[in-house]
């Protein structure tokens, strides 16, 4: 691996005393043969403004109920995931990082770990944009999520992610899929332009659907089969309504604000 951090005490510390949070800053991690960097065994540690490109292995792997804040990084070209989350009480918050153009899912959340995704853009990945798996859960928050090969989020195998106020668009497959039991919930977002279906439950997958923007995805807005239960609720949210080609844009301010008073 390029860097790796783990808790691990000296012989001469004791157990309760609080050791320092390691920081990763203005660095590039690249070229290496396993991931980049790699934050385990309960560590704390913070990454800022770095750009990991190009590891044969994953970009970040975040395990071992390690609790990292990421922020303003770049993440692209590794073989496997951008960043790796996964382990039961892991749970790193990534902020305002562009994570594109990996080997595989962008972001891969796994065994009950819940990470909190804010404002970060995840795009071109050859899998999925953000995969959750095996009682996965988190946020995903404000972020910009496109162009990627298989669906933008997919929740499966019991995962419950809650997706919320996030543009979600311009994928090569579905939007976001719910299935093999998945919960969590799609709330206030804008679905959009992807070529399958905007939203698809399946596999006995329980969601919350409530309060989004559905429109001129390929396959159907929402799509509900192969024994999908959810709960939906799908609105227009007037801030994210799209003017039909003859409305001026006076025409929409006068209609926005008719649906606000």
């Amino acid at each position: 691996n390029g860097v790796d951090v783990s808790m691990e005490r000296p012989r001469s510390t004791a157990l309760d005393q609080e050791l320092p949070c390691p920081r990763i800053e203005l660095c590039h991690v690249h070229h290496n043969v396993g991931d980049g960097i790699r934050i385990y065994g309960g560590a704390n540690c913070v990454i800022h403004e770095c750009d990991v490109f190009d590891n044969l292995e994953h970009g970040v792997t975040v395990t071992g109920a390690a609790h990292a804040s990421i922020d303003h990084c770049r993440f692209n070209g590794s073989r496997g995931h951008g960043l790796n989350i996964t382990g039961a009480g892991t749970a790193p918050a990534v902020f305002d990082c562009k994570i594109g153009t990996h080997g595989r899912d962008n972001v891969s959340v796994s065994n009950w770990a819940a990470p909190l995704l804010l404002a970060c853009e995840v795009a071109g990945s050859a899998a999925s944009g953000i995969s959750f798996s095996s009682g996965a859960a988190g946020t995903i928050r404000g972020c910009n999520i496109h162009g990627n090969t298989g669906a933008a989020v997919l929740a499966a195998g019991w995962g419950a992610p809650v997706v919320e106020w996030s543009h979600i668009h311009g994928g090569r497959g579905d939007g976001i899929v719910f299935s093999e039991g998945a919960r969590g919930a799609l709330r206030h977002c804008k679905v959009r332009r992807n070529k399958g279906a905007g939203v698809w439950i399946k596999g006995g997958a329980t969601p919350t659907v409530s309060h989004n923007h559905v429109s001129r995805n390929g396959q159907g807005g929402v799509r509900l089969g192969d024994t999908g239960e959810g709960c939906v609720d799908v609105t227009t949210d007037s801030r994210w309504h799209e003017p039909t080609e003859a409305e001026s844009p006076s025409a929409r301010r006068a209609r926005r604000l008719r649906r606000w008073t």
